[in-house]
């Protein structure tokens, strides 16, 4: 482990989402990549970063998804609607305490392929650069449905725009919002509290509370995934296909 991290670790595996349109009975976080459910992915690279306690967020055919992580020593909170990633965060709280003094890294379970090396990378930067909050972003020339990466004219983050809520000048940012974000732990939590869903969704944002950051003068600090595969969500059965063949590839060349 990287011996200059001094604050302790608690993550939050976000894994409530129904996942429509993976068209499966299936919950999405249990659909297995290169043999291994999604969720067992991120909760490896959970653990490998250094986390003292992991916390996975569950709603959607919760019972399958505790039944599929039953051996480990995870803790399940119960997102009972599905009001956004700040609502299923929220949930979260009571397993990590709310005196807790260190980090919490909130990772999502249909990501997979997230490395630890950049996950050390982000806790680094968070610490040096004594930030409230500090997030994973990526460039694609396909932004999609992403949030988009705001920044003035210095390359400072403004804030983060989902998607459904953006404006036209605003679609055409190619940096995005991997959803993968560490914060200190106890303004994590007074910023949630006050969240409010003002937004076309009626739903509480997590990327609401990076506003409030800039807003408020603390700072919030960025890294940039090398590797956009790293970061790239899985959310059809298209996109799993295509991650199970650039792992089935990697995983030949390792080997070679």
């Amino acid at each position: 482990m990287n011996s200059i991290l001094t604050k302790p670790l608690r993550t939050i595996i976000l894994a409530a989402g129904e996942g429509k349109r993976m068209k499966s009975d299936l919950p999405k976080v249990l659909h297995t990549l290169h043999n291994k459910p999604l969720i067992q992915w991120v909760w490896d690279a959970a653990l490998q970063i250094g986390s003292e306690k992991i916390v996975i967020v569950v709603g959607h055919k919760r019972a399958m998804v505790m039944e599929a992580m039953k051996n480990t020593d995870a803790h399940f909170a119960i997102q009972w609607q599905q009001k956004g990633t700040g609502d299923a965060v929220l949930a979260a709280k009571k397993y990590i305490h709310h005196r807790f003094k260190g980090s919490v890294m909130v990772l999502s379970g249909d990501v997979p392929l997230i490395s630890t090396k950049t996950l050390l990378k982000l806790r680094t930067v968070h610490e040096k650069t004594s930030a409230v909050a500090t997030i994973l972003t990526f460039r694609t020339p396909e932004p999609d449905s992403y949030g988009r990466i705001v920044r003035d004219d210095q390359g400072k983050i403004i804030r983060i725009v989902e998607a459904k809520d953006a404006s036209e000048e605003e679609l055409k940012i190619q940096e995005v919002n991997s959803g993968i974000y560490i914060f200190q732990a106890q303004w994590l939590w007074k910023e949630l509290e006050r969240l409010q869903p003002n937004n076309s969704q009626g739903e509480y944002y997590l990327t609401d509370v990076v506003k409030s950051a800039v807003d408020n003068g603390n700072i919030v600090s960025t890294i940039e995934s090398l590797d956009p595969i790293e970061a790239e969500g899985v959310n059809t059965q298209e996109q799993l296909k295509s991650l199970e063949k650039i792992v089935s590839e990697r995983f030949l060349k390792a080997n070679d």
